[in-house]
């Protein structure tokens, strides 16, 4: 890029005396290398400053097309989370004392296992809460609160969903009961 304005003519003298310069050729000459040193430096000052620039549009485009593959399918990983939650359901309802349904159950819990190590393999994995775990809002969602003295005030009564993650991307927060001090 050239400022057409901030380059300067210098008319060469007719009688120019390369051994013997007159003075003021000289501080003009001087002047003038200033100038163009000065504009060299904001030159080169504006082109690594575009450089960096370029470089990281360049991360920031590598980072979201990163973050689009790894999270493409979190639509498809969120309707499969409804079938993992009926087989809970399923086993907990089948948890009875009843021999007729321990086959089933037994089917059950071998599909659910197989259909969790398919998730795994996709980096879909599980937000671990257990009773007596502080709340964590970043993890977990209060469905409601009971007053108890089981369980420490702002602690985890109970977990009524589990909750999962997509690369470490939190897809389903992990629905729980959260204990409050109970009233006496």
């Amino acid at each position: 890029m050239t400022d057409e304005s901030n380059q300067v003519e210098t008319p060469i003298p007719t009688s120019f005396d390369a051994a013997n310069p007159t003075p003021e050729l000289v501080e003009k000459l001087k002047k003038e290398l200033g100038e163009a040193k000065a504009q060299a430096q904001e030159n080169w000052d504006k082109l690594l400053r575009r450089e960096a620039e370029i470089q990281n549009m360049n991360k920031q485009t590598q980072k979201r097309v990163q973050d689009a593959h790894q999270f493409a399918i979190e639509g498809f990983v969120k309707e499969l989370l409804v079938i993992l939650d009926t087989f809970e359901r399923a086993l907990m309802a089948s948890n009875e004392s009843n021999a007729s349904l321990e086959s089933m159950r037994e089917g059950i819990t071998l599909t659910q296992k197989q259909f969790v190590d398919s998730l795994a393999r996709f980096a879909v994995t599980p937000v671990v809460a257990k009773v007596g775990d502080p709340f964590n809002p970043q993890y977990h969602q209060a469905l409601t609160t009971m007053e108890t003295t089981d369980v420490p005030a702002q602690h985890i009564m109970a977990v009524v969903q589990t909750g999962y993650q997509l690369h470490g991307r939190l897809v389903r927060p992990t629905g729980v009961i959260v204990a409050k001090e109970a009233k006496i």
